[in-house]
């Protein structure tokens, strides 16, 4: 165990339990932010067998940063093209870059604006173990079912505003507190025929954006309710650890997909959601 462990103190609220319980979150943050596994099914499986609390608003901010860094880091070149797409538009000039900054920012609008309705219709709804649990099962059908139907014929280069829509619209899922899984937008993409390395290309493309906007949202609330969010030590490793999960996860499943396909993971989330299904309806008391 290294010293530094071991001579945490109280101060920052970093203790070791603190520590060990952010590091673990962190680490499902990292994984289940880019594996179509589901982030909220893990959560509540994890809180029923440890009765560990949630991870504070701070920690869960920071491990939002480190996934955000990830995403960044790992899509740099995409960014950059876009980037430099947009400038070269601005200059009267057609560009492929531009055109997908284009529909990276209409599949941010239909996120943001389908989120906003889930919010104030099913905000409450979305809580339960029962819905996460569904969901969890039902997506891992679906991811199932239409990864092994669908056609593998379009790259990211192919992607139309249509799509973009359509992949905004199932961000809203894959983004939204209680509902938290990178599947939603991958099965639409595979729906659509993509490959499967670039239906995760364009679904980590479509997520930056949403993701900056509510961690920018967190942070000004936070600000404008006078307790503005202080990161102690604790939070900072929980974002590194994030940050360093989920690129390497990011590595490892577009490398996966370049030879093989979605089932182990559709299968994996199915089993979890079964399991979070039977703790929901009382069929094993913890």
């Amino acid at each position: 165990m290294p010293r530094w462990y071991k001579d945490l103190g109280t101060r920052d609220g970093c203790t070791r339990v603190a520590l060990t319980q952010a590091v673990v979150f962190a680490v499902l943050q990292g994984l289940a932010a880019v594996f179509p596994v589901g982030v909220s099914a893990h959560f509540a499986l994890l809180a029923a067998f440890t009765n560990w609390p949630l991870p504070t608003a701070v920690s869960a901010v920071a491990a939002q940063g480190g996934v955000i860094l990830a995403l960044l880091a790992y899509f740099w070149s995409d960014l950059f093209d876009m980037a430099a797409g947009v400038v070269r538009a601005a200059k009267g000039k057609r560009d492929p870059g531009a055109r997908l900054a284009a529909q990276i920012l209409v599949a941010g609008i239909a996120t943001a604006a389908l989120m906003f309705v889930i919010d104030r219709y099913a905000g409450d709804a979305a809580e339960s173990l029962i819905w996460i649990g569904w969901l969890s099962v039902g997506g891992g059908a679906s991811l199932l079912v239409l990864d092994r139907m669908s056609m593998t014929v379009k790259r990211v280069d192919h992607a139309t505003f249509a799509d973009a829509v359509l992949l905004g619209l199932a961000q809203a899922i894959a983004l939204f507190p209680h509902m938290r899984s990178a599947g939603a937008p991958v099965t639409v993409g595979r729906l659509l025929g993509y490959e499967r390395d670039e239906a995760v290309r364009l679904s980590m493309l479509s997520a930056a954006l949403p993701l900056i906007g509510m961690l920018a949202k967190t942070l000004i609330d936070a600000h404008g309710s006078g307790a503005p969010i202080e990161f102690g030590r604790t939070d900072l490793i929980a974002g590194g650890v994030s940050f360093v999960m989920a690129l390497a996860s990011l590595a490892t499943l577009m490398t996966w997909l370049k030879r093989s396909s979605f089932t182990p993971f559709a299968v994996y989330r199915l089993l979890v959601g079964t399991a979070v299904l039977v703790l929901a309806y009382g069929a094993i008391e913890l």
